[in-house]
């Protein structure tokens, strides 16, 4: 079921919205369809196992985003539906193992494009006002770009869906983002800030994101962050990486910095997924075994953590259906992408 009159609610978020020369006025932008990918999955998750995945390459004027609907099962019981979100057209973190940078352009999406595409998904899926659904920006993009946007977006879909519930995500660049999703928790239900973890190391992190420190990475800078702001529920995201972050010395040492926050804190430790780029960049993912041993010096320290680790690589990680459209048109490209996997 759409929003129930889609410009009238969105309109008085007017003043949220992007503020760029750019912006458009509020409103429900419709985006093209390009194709649709239908997938079935397992995990070794937290509280499902199975995952029905349907993948939607969208197409606004001049950017190719994807958007996706994610049911999830534990055993032949529903546990939760989740539409995933992007938020930019390409991304400019660069992140070696995620290739959403490979795509040639990259632009914040609009607030209006925001709600079209999940509007897009919502009526596709029959998703009713009074559903309970998850929402999360985890599609391409970085959240901390977009604060006034997300803002604006999660607002209105919290107004029009009441039972609806939020995930943020970054890379964890800009500490202020901890604060900004405190604070917009206080308006709508913040299921979690996801936050994506590589290494605490800025020498090692630039390994893997080598824009980092023209980004201002500082890991205990965003650690101060989480410690600060005690209304807001913290997922981070550890994505492991063979002989990179894998080691159990790797995670003592996080989870020394991270020593106070158990009872705030959530690990969810993931397996890599091999893409294009990760070979590219010789990232390869570890073993099942090296993800448990990764998750159990966590849990010993005090922390409530699992592992996140897909049965096969079925390739829809975001990005990956993008990367192969230069514009609108389909025009191929040999780029394929891939970043953070549907909210688990």
């Amino acid at each position: 079921m759409a929003l129930d009159n889609p410009v009238t609610v969105l309109g008085g978020l007017a003043t949220e919205c992007d503020r760029s020369p750019s912006a458009q006025p509020p409103g429900l932008v419709t985006p093209t369809l390009l194709e649709v990918i239908r997938n079935e999955n397992h995990y070794r998750s937290r509280n499902w196992e199975r995952e029905v995945a349907t993948r939607y390459v969208l197409g606004f004027r001049d950017a190719v985003v994807e958007a996706s609907f994610f049911q999830h099962y534990q055993n032949s019981h529903h546990v939760k539906d989740v539409v995933e979100l992007p938020t930019s057209f390409g991304c400019p973190v660069g992140c070696r193992h995620c290739a959403s940078a490979f795509l040639r352009a990259s632009r914040q999406l609009r607030f209006e494009e925001l709600i079209g595409s999940f509007e897009f998904i919502a009526e596709r899926h029959a998703v009713q006002n009074s559903d309970r659904v998850l929402v999360t920006f985890s599609g391409i993009g970085e959240g901390a770009f977009q604060k006034p946007n997300l803002s604006a977006t999660c607002r209105a879909i919290s107004s029009a869906y009441p039972r609806a519930y939020f995930t943020l995500t970054t890379v964890g660049f800009d500490p202020s983002f901890v604060s900004f999703a405190a604070l917009l928790a206080r308006e709508i239900e913040l299921h979690y800030l996801q936050i994506s973890y590589l290494h605490y190391e800025q020498r090692m992190l630039l390994q893997i994101i080598p824009r980092a420190e023209m980004l201002g990475f500082d890991f205990e800078k965003l650690v101060e962050a989480i410690r600060r702001e005690r209304d807001v529920n913290v997922r981070l995201n550890y994505v492991v990486i063979s002989r990179f972050n894998d080691s159990r010395q790797d995670a003592e040492g996080v989870a020394a910095r991270l020593e106070g926050l158990q009872d705030r804190l959530v690990l969810r430790v993931s397996r890599l997924n091999e893409t294009e780029p990760s070979k590219l960049y010789s990232l390869i993912p570890p073993t099942v075994d090296a993800v448990l041993a990764v998750r159990d010096v966590f849990r010993n320290r005090g922390f409530t953590a699992y592992e996140f680790v897909a049965a096969r690589n079925d390739n829809l990680n975001c990005g990956q259906l993008a990367g192969t459209y230069k514009r609108m048109g389909g025009h191929t490209s040999s780029v394929s992408e891939s970043g953070d996997q549907s909210d688990g």
